[in-house]
């Protein structure tokens, strides 16, 4: 079973369980923000794409819920998406310090724990993995005799990591934080689109790291 069917699969438990959770009347976390993302990846290889810079801004969404109801602490699933859009710097083939905007919906599965006695303050930690609906990809080339813009095809683009949430009480049932995520990401590099010309075939993997820092606010029901 390959990761997306995984992924889809958790979704579709995480549906089930949050009706059971519902109905015995426990709570339902709904966290949404926007944050700072950061990819980086400096590997040396003479890959056609390496040396990637990237930062930009993420909006995302998520649906927690227990599992169990424990005094200290609760399993929890659950699920979101997130939309990133980021700008910067990589080296496409013999030119360097071309100028990137890189946009994704990522649908991400979460599992985990919630932390917490009082309901003035709560910690999340929780595993992330997620897997892209939709990339974007341009990169403008500048050399001595003209400007090129090049669309690279994505394909197969995949994340995994963890995600730390604090959550502070503001009133009943409304909170607000911030969140810390580090994700690895694996993706395709499947052709290169040249001035609008047919797709040049390059078909190579690579793997590049996440970071995000995220303000949070969360609804309880």
């Amino acid at each position: 079973m390959d990761l997306k069917r995984i992924i889809l699969l958790l979704f579709m438990i995480g549906s089930w369980q949050s009706s059971f959770a519902l109905g015995s009347n426990s709570t339902l976390d709904i966290i949404t923000g926007i944050g700072i993302t950061r990819y980086n990846e400096s590997s040396e290889d003479h890959s056609p794409i390496s040396k990637v810079s990237l930062t930009g801004l993420n909006l995302n969404g998520s649906l927690l819920f227990p599992l169990t109801q424990g005094q200290f602490w609760s399993p929890i699933l659950g699920g979101g998406m997130t939309l990133s859009a980021l700008f910067g710097k990589e080296n496409i083939g013999q030119y360097n310090s071309s100028s990137v905007f890189m946009s994704s919906l990522f649908l991400v599965a979460n599992g985990g724990f919630k932390f917490g006695s009082t309901p003035e303050f709560s910690l999340y930690t929780l595993l992330n993995l997620g897997y892209s609906l939709n990339d974007k990809h341009t990169a403008s080339i500048n050399t001595a005799f003209n400007d090129y813009q090049v669309d690279t095809e994505i394909k197969n683009h995949y994340l995994y990591g963890i995600n730390i949430i604090a959550m502070f009480e503001k009133s009943k049932d409304f909170n607000m934080g911030g969140g810390f995520i580090f994700n690895r990401h694996s993706m395709r590099y499947d052709s290169f689109i040249l001035l609008g010309k047919e797709p040049t075939n390059i078909g190579f993997d690579t793997s590049f790291d996440e970071y995000s820092f995220n303000f949070l606010i969360s609804f309880n029901f």
